[in-house]
């Protein structure tokens, strides 16, 4: 037949049919008007204030090594924190952060946000003492948590992500390979993603607007347990998509995670 045929009018299934909730950012989220208003709603004075307390601590610990106590070694604050974190954001908007900090500081061809933040000595000596846990009880953490460094404020970011915005009907979970070129025991090497070496991220995001809504890190095999006797895609995404059980969304995945047993038990 050369002529397609009408559509026949069907009542939409139960199961597909989302709660009437109001979709988007949330109230407060809807409230912020700037671009650092936005960002404040994700990295909070309670997670900068986390971070300029360990770092101090790691400060008082190098600055032992120093005869003089100049202002390149001085204890942190948290605008300065903010700045640090400004100028990595920057950095990362103007396609410099695979650059040296001798050339992002250069008076000829550097932006002049850099010098006007802080200095390059100031820069590099706070990325050295940059800390976001306790590192002297962090052993003992680790033996139980390959994340522990960085656990806290992580936890902090990703339930700031949820409380802050409620999804459309669809919902995706997949992996992305986050670019990591140092030490660490569960980075991972994936000859097939653009960057290959990182750490691997599992993350849910709204399919209509992209947003993030959660992430768990994978640690490796020696670090993730699974529970339950769970195949490891299954685990990964009933964890991750739990706050939205029983509201009749729709999640897809890819085919590392799907398996019979997730589809019968979602």
């Amino acid at each position: 037949n050369t002529r397609p045929q009408r559509p026949v009018a069907v009542r939409t299934p139960a199961m597909n049919i989302v709660y009437t909730l109001p979709t988007g950012p949330t109230q407060v989220a809807a409230q912020a008007t700037t671009p650092g208003k936005c960002f404040e709603l994700f990295v909070t004075d309670d997670i900068i204030n986390v971070i300029v307390m360990w770092t101090n601590q790691k400060i008082d610990v190098v600055t032992n090594n120093y005869t003089k106590h100049t202002a390149t070694v001085k204890r942190t604050s948290a605008a300065e924190i903010r700045a640090l974190i400004g100028v990595l954001v920057f950095s990362g908007y103007r396609k410099d952060n695979h650059l040296g900090t001798k050339e992002l500081w250069c008076p000829i061809s550097g932006a002049p946000f850099y010098k006007a933040a802080m200095s390059e000595v100031r820069f590099s000596f706070l990325l050295q003492c940059l800390r976001f846990d306790d590192f002297t009880t962090r052993d003992e953490r680790r033996a139980t948590d390959k994340f522990a460094a960085i656990r806290s404020v992580w936890d902090k970011f990703i339930d700031y992500c949820t409380i802050h915005y409620t999804p459309h009907e669809n919902l995706t979970v997949d992996e992305q390979l986050l670019a990591f070129g140092g030490n660490c025991p569960f980075r991972m090497y994936i000859p097939n993603k653009p960057a290959k070496y990182g750490i691997k991220l599992i993350m849910m995001n709204d399919a209509k607007t992209k947003y993030l809504l959660k992430g768990i890190p994978y640690l490796g095999k020696d670090g993730t347990r699974v529970r339950g006797g769970l195949q490891l895609g299954h685990m990964f995404t009933k964890e991750i998509t739990q706050l939205y059980h029983n509201t009749n969304r729709n999640v897809t995945t890819d085919n590392w995670f799907t398996s019979v047993p997730l589809i019968t038990d979602l």
